[in-house]
């Protein structure tokens, strides 16, 4: 089964020719409905273990089988040729009934891809214009093929120059009257080409992570298949909403990265990590993936795990219990995980650097206690 922008699960050429092309693809069938059941029924039950605020997911106890699903790894090592790593970039979307995660998705028009041997903070692009190394991969629970709620992209956003995309300047518009009745709109249509990408349970859904996208895409009752940008979807929507199909559920979704281990991932690595204060990163308390069972998950489908946040929340939170009295035996097993991942850490480049690798072993070599006052410190100073 295959398309412009879709394949069979087992088309893995097609799924690499669509992906590079068009910068996504839909792959289709890549679950079951037994999986889809346990995958619905798993969100729920972590969810509520988590008091709402889920980890990473393959600290998920019900979830984590998704990201390393066979399918899923072959559609990964295709996209992703050489060794694959995981950063810990994945998480959930969950309501048992239509809310605020439904109602009002993140539907600005964006990028994922950030980072430069300058800084973090641009929008990642290729003076060669290569293809980013790294894709996000989504698994929704609903029906965005026949109803609104699902996934926009522009087609080829993923290469070229990104003003073009509206990214960094204004795009070039094309106006257009839409009408409805006798109700009429200015309706913008960019020069990049949108797609409402019409995913239905079981697919998986991977999109590169410099390609243009938005969550919650409206489809027209009168034009289903007509793709538009976000404000003029909303300008449309508060006059006449009954123009648009609805949701068909809550937006209950998984969603992941894969990168390879290459510069411009390393990079996208650092700004994610730079971005959460460690003080935000509260939510790495629950994050376990570099436990013994979860490495061996990763060692057995060769896959290198990055652990950045979880480095920098240790720093944060071993710093605020020694400064708050707390004795040797506290800090015992905090201390052993926190030396352990530093002295695996591993970058893809010179840029930015989390520590200074050699300058800990340096330390450690001579004193543990040195070594880490030193990672602590410079860890939280970034």
């Amino acid at each position: 089964m295959s398309n412009l922008y879709s394949a069979s699960f087992d088309d893995l050429e097609s799924i690499r020719h669509i992906a590079e092309a068009h910068g996504f693809c839909l792959v289709k069938q890549v679950f079951s409905a037994g999986q889809m059941e346990q995958l619905e029924s798993g969100i729920a039950e972590d969810y509520a273990a988590f008091n709402g605020t889920c980890p990473e997911l393959m600290s998920c106890p019900s979830l984590s089988w998704v990201m390393v699903a066979p399918r899923v790894l072959d559609i990964a090592r295709i996209l992703l040729p050489g060794r694959i790593c995981y950063y810990g970039e994945s998480y959930l979307n969950y309501e048992d009934s239509i809310g605020p995660r439904t109602k009002s998705p993140f539907n600005t028009p964006h990028i994922d891809a950030r980072g430069s041997r300058e800084s973090l903070t641009p929008f990642w692009s290729s003076p060669t214009d290569s293809i980013f190394r790294g894709y996000r991969f989504a698994v929704y629970l609903q029906d965005y093929k026949n109803w609104s709620g699902g996934l926009m992209v522009g087609i080829g956003s993923h290469r070229g120059n990104l003003k073009q995309f509206g990214i960094g300047a204004p795009a070039k518009v094309e106006y257009k009257i839409l009408k409805f009745g006798d109700v009429a709109f200015t309706v913008g249509w960019p020069e990049t080409p949108l797609y409402n990408v019409p995913s239905e349970p079981g697919d998986l859904v991977i999109w590169n992570l410099r390609t243009l996208h938005s969550a919650g895409a409206r489809r027209l009752i009168a034009r289903p298949e007509m793709a538009m940008l976000p404000k003029f979807e909303e300008e449309i929507y508060e006059k006449l909403p009954k123009a648009f199909l609805p949701v068909p559920g809550p937006r209950n979704a998984v969603f992941f990265d894969y990168g390879n281990e290459v510069e411009e991932v390393d990079l996208y690595i650092k700004h994610r990590r730079f971005k959460h204060r460690p003080e935000e990163l509260v939510v790495a308390k629950d994050w376990c993936y570099d436990n013994d069972e979860i490495r061996t998950i990763f060692k057995t489908n060769n896959i290198t795990p990055r652990f950045d946040s979880i480095i920098t929340y240790l720093c944060s939170h071993f710093d605020k219990l020694r400064k708050n009295g707390a004795s040797n035996a506290d800090l015992f097993s905090m201390r052993a995980r926190l030396f352990a991942l530093l002295i695996e850490h591993k970058e893809f480049s010179p840029y930015f650097p989390l520590l200074s690798k050699e300058l800990f072993l340096e330390k450690a070599a001579k004193s543990q206690e040195d070594a880490l006052n030193y990672a602590v410190t410079t860890v939280l100073k970034k």
